[in-house]
């Protein structure tokens, strides 16, 4: 799906290759932050496309290790040959399935790297990092298009359906679009899965775990539902309960990222919820 920009975040981007930054961060939730990431390594190093580009490197892996991070030695010692003052990047996805050791085998690159070299991590939150990589990071905030912005983008579809995707979506034009499109109906089930967990006490929740872990892929799905809602829910009405679904939900996925141990994860979200 094309990337849809909300205006400050589109104002963020265009002014990101006018600053003396080597380093920068890219927060937010879904796939939509992390194509807002790609497009600002494109603008910065003046590409149409990141494909097969041998002075770009991207880590998608996750867990991110020590070992991706000690990789970009070869990758940032090879010589770049470009009138550009800006021409090489690493862009760093979901960089919030980084362990400590990892950040930290980062955190000298970022502190002197090579001439050229722009280093672009995405994240859900910033707290999945630690202090002293966030210091070294301009920020930029991918924010969700507003509702009137997903409307018009969404124009052929009627105004009943629109309801229905864009308040099971929280507003995440992929989302949106993949509830729109999707011939399995898997994010309508795990829509209904997430919405089941809440309505739910601690005991009845416990009791979807077997359930929700038979499939990591719909784990995944039904987390990021979660994460979608509670974030919805806390800018439209700031509710602590909602601030504490977020919270946990965050910590979850970036859990899963790092660990498979997917019941152990459900259960510390249940428990936290």
């Amino acid at each position: 799906m094309e990337l849809l920009l909300h205006p400050s975040t589109k104002k963020q981007l265009t002014q990101a290759p006018l600053s003396a930054a080597h380093g920068f961060l890219v927060t937010g939730i879904g796939d939509q932050r992390d194509l807002a990431a790609s497009k600002l390594v494109k603008d910065l190093l003046q590409l149409t496309s990141l494909d097969n580009d041998p002075n770009v490197l991207i880590l998608d892996s996750t867990p991110i290790k020590i070992e991706d991070i000690r990789s970009l030695d070869k990758f940032l010692s090879l010589k770049v040959v470009s009138p550009n003052p800006i021409n090489r990047a690493v862009l760093i996805k979901n960089a919030q399935s980084m362990r400590a050791e990892a950040q930290n085998a980062l955190l000298k690159t970022l502190e002197e790297p090579p001439k050229g070299t722009v280093i672009v991590l995405s994240v859900d939150s910033e707290l999945s990092l630690l202090p002293t990589v966030l210091s070294r990071l301009e920020k930029v905030s991918y924010l969700k298009p507003s509702k009137d912005q997903l409307k018009r983008h969404f124009n052929q579809v009627r105004n009943d359906e629109f309801e229905r995707v864009y308040a099971l979506g929280s507003g995440d034009p992929t989302l949106i679009n993949d509830l729109l499109t999707s011939e399995d109906d898997a994010i309508n089930a795990a829509a209904d899965l997430a919405k089941q967990l809440l309505s739910k006490d601690t005991y009845g929740r416990l009791n979807m775990v077997s359930e929700l872990t038979k499939d990591s892929d719909q784990l995944k799905l039904v987390i990021d539902v979660l994460i979608n809602m509670s974030e919805h829910a806390v800018k439209t009405n700031s509710k602590s309960a909602w601030v504490k679904v977020l919270k946990s939900s965050l910590k979850a996925k970036e859990d899963l990222a790092k660990s498979a141990q997917s019941k152990l994860v459900l259960e510390n979200l249940i428990l936290n919820l």
